[in-house]
This record gives C-alpha cells, structure tokens and sequence, in this order.
C-alpha cells in the first residue's frame, strides 16, 4: 500500500485523484465536509458519517470519522492514568498494521490530525471505503441461525467458528489485539457458490499494537466474542469448538480450564456493566 503524506494529511496514492477531484485535498477540506448521512455518534466528540464520491462516472462509498477535541477534564482524566485521548490516527495506524500482515480490515483512504498549542490532539479524521454487501456478524447470525438448520448450515456453521478462531489467534499472536472485539466488529461477506466466508474486523481505533498480547488483554476480546453471542443461537459445543480452533488443539486439556474461567468471569462482568449500564 503507497500512503504519502501531506503535512498533517495521510493519504492511500490509489484515491489521491478521486480526492482531489472532489475537493478533498486538506485537512480542513475533510472536517468540514458537509455532504454526508450521519449514521453513528456513540459520543460527542466522535461522529461517524457515510458519504459518495463520483469519479469518472462511476460512485463510491466511504465511512468518514471525524474526532472533535475532548473536553478538558477528560484529558486531565487520562494524564492520570498515563493515558491520552485516542485520536483517528490511532485507527489509521491500526488499519495499516492489519494490511501488513495480511489480516482482513476496511481500505484506508485518508487521515489526519491537528493538534492544539499543549501538544494534545484536538481534531482528527479517518476516511474508510465502505466494505460492499457485507453485514455485521451478529446480524447475520442472528437471521441465519433463527430457524432449524439444515445439515449443510451446520456445516457451514462449524466452518465459520473455524474461521473467526483463526482470526483471532492470528490477530493475537501478530501482538494485536481489539479491546471492543464483539461480532458486531466483524464484518461478513459470503463467497458465492463456496463453503467458507469472507471476514472483515473493522472500528480499530482502540486497538494495541504489540509484540505480544498480554493473557488478560487476549482474555479481554474471548470474553467480548462470547458475551456479544450469548443471546444468539451458539451453543456450548459451539464455544468448545471455537477455544480448540484458537488455541489450536484437538482437544481441551486441563491447563486450559485457567483460561475459561477468566474468559467467563470476564463475561459475566461484561453482562453486569451493561444491565448497570441500561438502568442508568
């Protein structure tokens, strides 16, 4: 991937034309950019917007982030946790990483940031290419596996547990890992007339590029994955069998019942935040 840089502008060379020919060559050109649908604010200071770029007769769509300054008590927040406010450049880096090492994730576009007289960053965006007739696996599953499933679906379910295990300890093991990493972050596509499936993981902004992940920060995404298909139809073979693809066995042994028990603890902590957080 040839990514050149523009002072504060990040930009993939393949879209380069298809920028400048709407107009998006600055930093400033991409925050202020009004032709867009809103489709996620989780946050204040974090929008997501959809948007189509024509070029050559021909449209495409992207997913445009944009992160506003945070306010000042959430940075002090942070100071003192040695921690700093997570800007798009975080998820641009991640994005990058991913490609590196052939790990399956949206298309960077462009990004960048600018930063306040502190040296803390106050305005940054991401610009993503929208991932085409794929769904949220969550959503899939939920529709796919609502009624009784024939032979070949279990099959084809067998295969996509298979799948996402292997994701996860390929991501795990390049000293990756997600900390939001619930099927609702992973994308799926179907492959036309074959077994297996196509798997996006996508909102990377808080991802931790390591070496090595951590056993509790790994625990962290096994616990978000199980958690996010608690109220689907994943049964308890189905969860035995995703651990031995992850952890690449032919069997469970007893060194790895450590693991479950803090991938279950982790899960019913998870299960409580949001009830307590649904209350509120």
């Amino acid at each position: 991937m040839d990514i050149m840089t523009l002072g504060n502008l990040h930009v993939n060379r393949a879209f380069w034309d298809l920028l400048q020919r709407n107009r998006l060559d600055s930093f400033e050109s991409f925050m202020r950019y009004d032709h867009v649908e809103i489709v996620k604010q989780a946050i204040k200071d974090r929008t997501t917007a959809k948007l189509t770029l024509r070029h050559d007769g021909k449209e495409s769509t992207f997913y445009l982030k944009r992160h506003t300054s945070a306010p000042l008590k959430e940075h002090l927040k942070l100071l003192t946790r040695l921690s700093r406010p997570k800007s798009a450049m975080n998820e641009w880096r991640a994005i990058i990483r991913f490609h590196e090492l052939g790990l399956p994730t949206m298309i960077p576009v462009a990004a960048g940031k600018k930063s306040s007289k502190l040296g803390l960053v106050s305005t940054s965006f991401l610009l993503s290419l929208e991932i085409k007739d794929a769904r949220r696996l969550d959503h899939y599953l939920a529709e796919w596996l609502e009624h009784p499933v024939s032979r070949k679906d279990i099959l084809r379910k067998r295969t996509l547990i298979k799948q996402v295990a292997q994701l996860t300890r390929k991501m795990h093991r390049s000293g990756l890992n997600h900390r939001d990493f619930y099927l609702c972050h992973i994308f799926i596509r179907e492959k036309e007339a074959q077994e297996d499936f196509e798997l996006f993981v996508v909102d990377l902004h808080r991802v931790d590029i390591r070496k090595e992940v951590p056993r509790r920060w790994a625990v962290k995404d096994l616990a978000a994955i199980n958690y996010s298909s608690l109220d689907l139809p994943v049964y308890t073979t189905d969860r035995i069998r995703f651990l031995k693809h992850y952890l690449k066995k032919e069997r469970l042994e007893k060194t790895d019942l450590v693991m479950i028990r803090q991938i279950l603890k982790k899960t019913r902590r998870m299960a409580k935040h949001t009830k307590k957080m649904q209350k509120s």
